[in-house]
């Protein structure tokens, strides 16, 4: 269709596989830029998100945005989580982030009048949530820290059973409704 010449300058173009990762890194990065130039364009935005397995068994997360901007409170984070890894590890960074942001989202579902606004402005509420965002933050690095070459079987499982008795440590405290606890791992 293009012809001899058209076909020998295509096949010019390098194609290995860092090529096509480091295309599809800029392309994404690009496209991440623009939508957040776009929210930053607004005044305010509302995030929803779902989350799906593809046929290859991965997690996919899907945003869609409604314009709402935490700059404008002085926030240390702009965004909410825009990407995702292995489905349970991704909730565990949206929830930190979600608490992270909880004074700000407040102001927004109480200008919003939003009914989760009463969970927001709730103390107690607020700190089972953080306590749960660490859980799922300590959750995170042990499964960070059973990955690699010097990992095996046995250190994996005492890992797991080291951990398995700080959640009891922590379910107690929970219990005894102290949630000063110490996190420590």
């Amino acid at each position: 269709m293009l012809g001899v010449e058209s076909e020998k300058e295509i096949i010019k173009i390098p194609l290995s596989d860092s090529t096509i990762s480091r295309r599809i890194i800029n392309i994404s990065e690009d496209i991440e830029e623009q939508v957040i130039e776009v929210i930053k364009s607004g005044e305010l935005f509302a995030l929803q998100v779902d989350e799906s397995t593809d046929i290859s068994g991965k997690a996919q997360l899907m945003a869609f945005i409604r314009f709402i901007l935490c700059e404008s409170m002085e926030s240390d984070h702009y965004t909410l989580i825009i990407h995702t890894e292995v489905r349970w590890l991704s909730k565990g960074r949206v929830l930190s982030r979600f608490y992270e942001l909880r004074e700000e989202l407040l102001v927004y579902f109480t200008m919003e009048q939003m009914e989760c606004s009463d969970y927001l402005s709730d103390e107690f509420w607020c700190s089972k949530l953080g306590y749960l965002a660490d859980i799922f933050e300590h959750l995170n690095q042990l499964n960070l820290s059973t990955q690699g070459e010097n990992q095996n079987l046995l250190i994996s499982t005492d890992k797991m059973a080291a951990f398995k008795g700080k959640l009891l440590i922590w379910k107690r405290s929970i219990n005894d409704n102290n949630l000063d606890v110490s996190f420590n791992c």
